[in-house]
């Protein structure tokens, strides 16, 4: 029996995802070719490029952005864009940066349920000061990448979480205190057993670094979350967040800051439609439907 599309399409995204994080493979013409829109952002230390793909109702995206020529992507992100009103509950399954290619792969998948027209965007935090080195690690059910070196700073993390996010879909992307490595979670009722690659981009000669978060624990889903750093020494640059609430909570944006210094993310429930508060809460913050946190890797160098 042959497979069936979404199958397919899914086998070739996870071939792709394994092939740009062992550097092996270079981004297709196609996926910066005219048809989609590119935006760069610049400062004194680095560039922020994002590519938006193909609107349309395909259940399975990938997208990539590359870094402009003599730079290489030191921080990922991706996010959704549904279009329409009322549509939600795709997941981000992997954001990929790859060194050799210079870009950054993103990819996401929809629910069955959703028939309109979405995209996928991909972001790249881009410079020319050092080439950065990756390191990969996976795991079943979670996964850590860290920096080799202990003067190493992470400048970027990435992700890969294989299978149907119906199953199994991304939680969290956590950096630690010292902001020199990345575990990567999955979540959903097949979470524990899933196939995850963390991924940790490092940098020598980092001189100050520093790890800020924000949360959103208001009901209702989806769940935004964002921070506007503005320090005139400290450059955000690593994005992560994680997830909590049911089983279908998941991930379906995680964006690094642009020269507004705003880095922001998004939860979902994977297949659900949007859920607005219906009560205000009382007694605390927490409304007990879950909460997205969003964490900002702020770093200091290239002086």
């Amino acid at each position: 029996m042959s497979q069936t599309p979404l199958i397919r399409c899914r086998a070739a995204i996870v071939a792709l995802v394994a092939g740009l994080a062992a550097g092996a493979l270079a981004i297709p013409a196609a996926e910066t070719a005219a048809g989609t829109a590119r935006a760069a952002h610049a400062n004194a230390w680095s560039t922020r490029v994002a590519h938006i793909g193909p609107s349309n109702a395909e259940p399975v995206k990938a997208v990539a952005v590359e870094c402009p020529q003599g730079t290489w992507p030191y921080a990922g992100g991706g996010a959704v864009n549904y279009e329409q009103a009322g549509n939600g509950g795709a997941a981000l399954t992997a954001i990929v940066p790859n060194i050799a290619a210079r870009a950054v792969l993103v990819t996401a998948t929809a629910p069955a349920g959703l028939t309109a027209n979405w995209s996928l965007v991909a972001f790249a935090v881009c410079s020319d000061n050092t080439e950065p080195v990756l390191v990969v690690r996976k795991g079943i059910g979670t996964a850590r990448a860290a920096c080799d070196d202990s003067t190493d700073g992470l400048f970027g993390v990435g992700f890969h979480v294989a299978g149907d996010p119906a199953i199994s879909h991304i939680a969290g992307v956590d950096m630690n205190p010292a902001v020199t490595s990345v575990e990567v979670t999955a979540g959903g009722p097949g979470g524990a057993e899933a196939e995850v690659t963390a991924i940790a981009v490092c940098r020598p000669g980092v001189m100050s670094s520093q790890l800020l978060h924000a949360r959103n624990d208001d009901a209702g889903w989806p769940k935004f979350v964002s921070r506007q750093d503005n320090d005139e020494t400290l450059r955000p640059y690593a994005t992560g967040a994680t997830v909590t609430g049911p089983a279908e909570a998941t991930l379906d944006a995680i964006v690094p800051a642009a020269n507004d210094g705003v880095s922001w993310a998004r939860g979902t429930l994977f297949g659900g439609t949007p859920q607005p508060a219906i009560a205000a809460k009382e007694g605390g913050d927490d409304d007990g439907d879950g909460s997205v946190t969003l964490e900002t890797a702020l770093i200091g160098t290239f002086h």
